[in-house]
């Protein structure tokens, strides 16, 4: 198997859990990177998320410049999460306390901005059995839990 580890060093590395030692090492950011994600349907494509406040999408196979890069927040991405459902579709929450949902197939590639937490946002994730349902939970002792393309505010805890 395949994994991948990020850190204060803005690189990621690519580990095969078969060899002693890392096989790749991506210079990824300008910054530390808070974190990292593989597509779920497309195994060569890792993305990551910096200080820097970008996503930047990485093709292992051609590691010397990311494929794209998304800037949508303005402060830090603290986490990502690929779509489990849906090969174009990533989810990146801030500490600018916002959600972005981003999807790759769209010219614009934000599909969404969600800003209903009022303290910085540090988790997301996407359910694995229930498609379009996410999950976002924030320093202000909030978890959000509701369907793309409703209101989150209304699914508060």
């Amino acid at each position: 198997g395949i994994n991948a580890e990020y850190g204060g060093d803005c690189t990621l590395k690519v580990w095969d859990l078969r060899a002693e030692n890392s096989v790749q090492t991506i210079q990824a950011h300008q910054n530390e990177i808070l974190t990292c994600d593989w597509n779920k349907y497309l195994p060569h494509i890792l993305m990551s998320g910096s200080v820097d406040k970008s996503i930047n999408i990485w093709d292992i196979r051609k590691p010397n410049m990311p494929v794209s890069t998304l800037r949508g927040h303005n402060f830090a991405v603290r986490r990502l999460k690929a779509d489990p459902h849906n090969q174009h579709v990533i989810a990146s929450v801030s500490y600018d306390m916002s959600v972005v949902l981003w999807d790759l197939s769209l010219p614009e590639n934000i599909a969404g901005r969600y800003e209903h937490h009022t303290e910085f946002v540090v988790g997301v994730d996407f359910n694995l059995f229930n498609p379009g349902q996410i999950a976002t939970c924030s320093w202000d002792e909030s978890l959000a839990v509701w369907h793309l393309g409703e209101d989150p505010l209304g699914n508060r805890t």
